[in-house]
């Protein structure tokens, strides 16, 4: 580890403990202060780890007295160049400063973020520890800090241990950064364009409707359809997250979509659609397809269809006749987030501190409801939906096409005759640009017809709702009496083969002790002809590909629900793995079963 970076992998012992996890009621509005372990309330006897203490305490004394000693600064510089110099021939890299560099000059957005030597060294008369020194003055100020912190002592300990180690920094008075000082309260999204110089947006009119064509370092086709719209954090839209229900409708892949669609054709490998960056004046809501060679010859139709399923899903989420609709489309949603937060596994508690500690600078956040963060969906706003439909349109959209194939063009795309090359001057992406026509922003924004294989999705009819346990059922419905101590040994068991006939073993296990309503299921086939050959390995890992290319589809509103299943071909056959909610598994798993055996 690098004494310049602070990230701690800590492992540690989780306390033993002999109660079930799921003995503990699953209701994030009782005892929100308090700790689990294992599922079971943390006991005040357990305290924090050295381990932790002591990353806390190093941790500390950077933001309570660092040193930024001359040599350690200088070589952080050489660091930073160094990586840059590596980021050179990437293209995530060359891609993101191209789309900086395509913003407002004005606007913070568009400075070169990571720096090199010669940026970092070029103001001779100030040496960079002076600089350094003076930005953590004005920056690191408690009012601009928040500290979240995750281990398996009790919430007394690790208070102890934050003051502790914390303790020392001074307290300050102010506001963070993350809050405009003067919203623009003559507008819907008053965070929007409010941070910096009044008027100076990152992506304005001049910015906007126009197509810029990239050549990337590595083989890819992408086209990806970014609109300038209010930031996440804005408190309008913070409350109604149009943007999950929008980016829900426009990145459905079931059929009728547009997803189905472009696939059927042969033209996409992926599509996607979501807020693609977001700060604290401006985000950019992204429509991102990556396409197949096929694709990328008929861009042009790929546009066309884009902007009709935009149009089509504007102009129903506007009527008032289908309102109840859209209310069932967020209220699946809020369905979705609310299990996935419910029945949500551990991850990289790294992660889980980082969105925690971003989280708390909401003020709007109440503190018990930190923990379910940004699974809670707020109601459907007919009105601020409205809103930000209107930021999809065309001329509010900057088109960047990320082709290879451009590289070895001999002749230029209709409209970009005149254009010449250009090179972003930090990572060398090489582009050009035009503008939109008004007749071709005429046309996409109100297309004279929309493709009638485009339909709006249906409902979901996979979200779970019923969450009781086979296990509680199998003691009878006396739930106490399932939930009860579980022995290691039990817990420790194997399946129990249930089953056995000419070509067919079946095992099964009762889990009584993690108390999810979810069932796992694999599916084993054994074969050798899988690595018989290379041509039967070739063919099976395309079909491998093909098959589940073709469940996404059918079997997109069962994922969205909760499911998740996997095709995997080896050495012995093939595997089909599935994990899903009980309510829900018997149609799923004949969809996914069937075309194992057709």
């Amino acid at each position: 580890m690098e004494d310049t970076n602070y990230y701690f992998s800590l492992t540690t012992t989780a306390p033993k403990t002999n109660k079930a996890p799921g003995a503990v009621t699953d209701d994030s509005h009782k005892d929100d202060d308090a700790c689990t372990t294992n599922g079971s309330a943390a006991s005040s006897s357990i305290p924090t780890s050295p381990a932790l203490e002591g990353s806390l305490d190093r941790l500390a004394q950077f933001f309570i007295a660092p040193k930024f000693e001359t040599g350690m600064v200088d070589r952080e510089i050489k660091a930073i160049d160094s990586e840059w110099r590596n980021a050179r021939t990437s293209d995530a890299w060359r891609n993101y400063q191209h789309l900086k560099a395509a913003g407002n000059p004005h606007h913070p957005f568009a400075k070169f973020g990571c720096g090199n030597l010669e940026t970092l060294t070029a103001n001779g008369a100030i040496s960079p520890r002076s600089e350094l020194l003076d930005f953590w003055k004005r920056h690191y100020q408690t009012y601009n800090m928040r500290l979240a912190v995750v281990g398996y002592a009790s919430l007394d300990a690790m208070q102890a241990t934050v003051e502790k180690t914390f303790g020392e920094l001074p307290y300050s008075e102010g506001q963070h950064r993350r809050i405009p000082k003067e919203p623009l309260q003559d507008q819907v999204f008053p965070f929007e364009g409010a941070q910096y110089e009044a008027g100076v947006k990152a992506f304005g009119p001049e910015q906007l409707g126009k197509h810029r064509q990239v050549i990337p370092v590595m083989e890819s086709r992408t086209l990806k359809l970014q609109f300038a719209s209010p930031p996440v954090d804005d408190p309008v839209a913070r409350e109604a997250r149009p943007h999950r229900i929008i980016s829900h409708l426009l990145g459905h892949e079931a059929p009728g979509s547009l997803h189905a669609l472009l696939n059927d054709l042969g033209y996409i490998q992926s599509l996607s659609s979501g807020m693609a960056i977001s700060t604290s004046d401006f985000a950019l809501f992204s429509v991102s397809m990556g396409l197949t060679p096929k694709g990328m010859a008929h861009k042009q139709e790929v546009l066309e269809l884009a902007f009709q399923w935009i149009s089509l899903i504007s102009k129903a989420a506007l009527d008032p006749a289908n309102l109840e609709r859209m209310e069932q489309y967020d209220y699946e949603l809020r369905q979705i987030f609310l299990n996935n937060f419910k029945f949500r596994e551990n991850g990289d508690p790294t992660d889980f501190c980082s969105t925690v500690a971003e989280l708390m600078f909401d003020t709007e956040v109440p503190p018990n409801r930190i923990l379910i963060g940004m699974n809670d969906q707020g109601k459907y706003d007919p009105e601020i939906t409205k809103a930000f439909l209107e930021r999809l349109k065309p001329a509010n959209c900057l088109i960047v096409e990320t082709n290879s194939d451009l590289a070895k063009e001999t002749e230029p795309d209709a409209g970009f005759e005149k254009e010449a090359w250009q090179t972003e001057p930090w990572y060398g992406a090489q582009y050009r640009v035009r503008d939109l026509s008004e007749e071709q922003i005429q046309a996409w924004e109100n297309p004279a017809s929309v493709d009638a294989r485009l339909q709006l999705p249906g409902l979901n009819e996979y979200i779970p709702t019923d969450f009781s346990l086979r296990c509680d059922k199998a003691a009878n419905g006396d739930a106490a009496a399932a939930a009860s101590k579980v022995s290691e040994a039990e817990r420790n068991a194997p399946p129990q083969m249930i089953m056995e006939r000419k070509g067919l073993r079946l095992w099964h296990k009762m889990d009584k002790y993690w108390r999810v309503p979810k069932a796992f299921i694999r599916f084993s086939m054994v074969t050798p002809d899988p690595y018989r050959s290379p041509r039967t390995m070739t063919y099976n890992r395309i079909y491998q590909r093909l098959l589940n290319d073709d469940l996404k589809s059918s079997v997109y509103d069962a994922t969205m629900g909760g499911c998740n299943y996997r095709y995997v071909y080896n050495c012995i056959g093939n595997v089909d793995s599935m994990c899903n909610y009980l309510s829900v598994l018997t149609y799923v798993s004949l969809v996914l079963s069937l075309p194992m055996f057709l």
